[in-house]
């Protein structure tokens, strides 16, 4: 099955998993708060489209790969595909209140959740002012609450037909705490100082693995092997050591993509990451390298309260004729060899078939540029 094809069913699924959870309730008022429940499950249904499945598409082929046979992996099919589609529904849930915090106004080139929220709340009340843009904003950010409680319930109700399901409840738990744990360290890295751009590059590093890599690659790698029966200390320790590096690189090519693609390639506002401060490893390597004068510059620019429009367009240039772009595109191709390396020693762990590695290699390519 390609690619476009897997994705395609593990978004029926979750779309299927995602209404039986918010069916379950949504009839349970009347009026104005039914009316509000109903935009609230819309949203939800339109936010959970899209997305290339990434996170999915490697836990069910880490799963295929390692599984001792081929009826194993049969067998197995629809609670793996639900846990899959657990993560998918976990990664919607990051993506609302992510917007929330960033005050985004697009997410995949269509209205972020909040303002189709705030839109959904105006035609229903008529309250076209900072009350009704409040709802909007707590409306998503409920909406992004039952999306994370969606996603650990199904979970936890494929975890009970997979081998070790103890240990695939925790794994799915603490990737949950983890990257929250990860979106308190990213805010907090808004504050912090610039004069010292090695302490801020291994800070935003740091943050890059707790919220980005935990769940995009190191938590899908460790529910496959777990999926296909492999021992839960043998799973964490493969799992961390093969996708650690890889979400990093992935996370570094989406910075990069930040700075050097057009909002209608990204589906995100473009230089969203230098107009709303954000510390990043592209910042702290252009801080490294600036001339003094650029550098008490790009400071000024990034503790403003706000960036203008002059300001993003020299921060990005910044960016581009300090060398911290060809950085950025240095670290990524070093982790890539770093994650070749780390795959190859995960297939010689588990002696792995040379179909089951060419499989597990593609998985791992995706989120390599």
């Amino acid at each position: 099955m390609t690619d476009e094809r897997m994705a395609r069913k593990v978004t029926e699924r979750a779309l299927d998993l995602v209404s039986g959870f918010l069916d379950a309730w949504a009839g349970r008022s009347s009026g104005l708060p039914r009316q509000a429940i109903e935009r609230v499950r819309r949203q939800a249904l339109r936010s959970s489209h899209g997305g290339k499945r990434l996170r999915a598409l490697l836990l069910l082929d880490t799963c295929q790969a390692v599984a001792a046979s081929t009826a194993d992996a049969d067998r197995l099919e629809r609670p793996v595909l639900d846990l899959a589609c657990a993560l998918e529904l976990f990664q919607t849930s990051v993506l609302v209140h992510d917007d929330l915090i960033d005050q985004a106004d697009l997410r995949r080139g269509q209205p972020s959740a909040q303002v189709a929220l705030n839109e959904d709340w105006s035609g229903l009340t008529g309250d076209m002012g900072s009350n009704g843009r409040r709802a909007g904003s707590s409306l998503a950010l409920l909406m992004g609450d039952l999306l994370a409680a969606a996603a650990s319930a199904s979970a936890d109700q494929a975890c009970e037909s997979l081998p070790h399901p103890h240990a695939c409840r925790q794994t799915f738990l603490a990737m949950e705490g983890q990257v929250d744990q990860g979106q308190v360290m990213d805010l907090a890295m808004e504050s912090l100082p610039l004069e010292d751009p090695g302490s801020l590059r291994e800070a935003a590093l740091a943050t890059i693995e707790a919220k980005t890599a935990s769940y995009t690659t190191v938590a899908p790698l460790q529910l496959g092997l777990l999926a296909a029966g492999r021992e839960p200390e043998l799973s964490r320790s493969l799992a961390r050591k093969l996708g650690v590096g890889l979400g990093v690189a992935f996370q570094l090519a989406d910075d990069l993509l930040d700075v050097t693609e057009p909002s209608a390639a990204s589906g995100k506002p473009a230089c969203g990451d230098i107009r709303e401060g954000k510390r990043t490893v592209l910042l702290a390597d252009a801080l490294e390298s600036a001339s003094d004068g650029e550098r008490s510059r790009l400071c000024d620019i990034y503790q403003a309260p706000a960036r203008s429009q002059e300001d993003v367009r020299w921060a990005a240039d910044l960016f581009r004729s300090s060398g911290a772009i060809d950085r950025a595109s240095e670290r990524i191709a070093t982790l890539r060899a770093e994650a070749g390396q780390a795959l190859s020693d995960f297939n010689a762990v588990l002696n792995l078939d040379e179909a089951s590695g060419r499989v597990l290699a593609k998985a791992c390519d995706r989120f390599l540029p």
